[in-house]
């Protein structure tokens, strides 16, 4: 399921910040420390997804956000807001992505 989230989003052209509609894949969980943060959605769901306590990511499949869109993501903040002092890294398994090898 995907749900249309609003960016605010910065215009070089004209100097302008406007708003802009950005596609986000299932619910998106924060914790109540993250609440100033930049959230930047790295993967869909959780790997495991079968942990008895927990049913957070029932309503998608895990899968690795691509690494293009994942920048994006990071180059409309640079242009959006003047400071980002802390990031989020969203999603169940937002840090199992391998790392490039040179």
């Amino acid at each position: 399921m995907l749900f249309k989230r609003k960016e605010i989003c910065y215009n070089e052209a004209n100097d302008q910040r406007s708003v802009r509609p950005c596609v986000i894949r299932g619910k998106v969980y924060r914790p109540p420390s993250e609440a100033y943060s930049l959230i930047v959605q790295v993967t869909y769901g959780c790997s495991h997804n079968g942990c008895a306590f927990c049913d957070m990511y029932d309503d998608k499949h895990f899968a690795i956000r691509p690494m293009e869109e994942v920048r994006e993501d990071f180059e409309m903040a640079r242009r959006a807001y003047k400071k980002v002092e802390r990031v989020f890294l969203a999603d169940g398994d937002a840090l199992m992505r391998k790392k490039r090898r040179n």
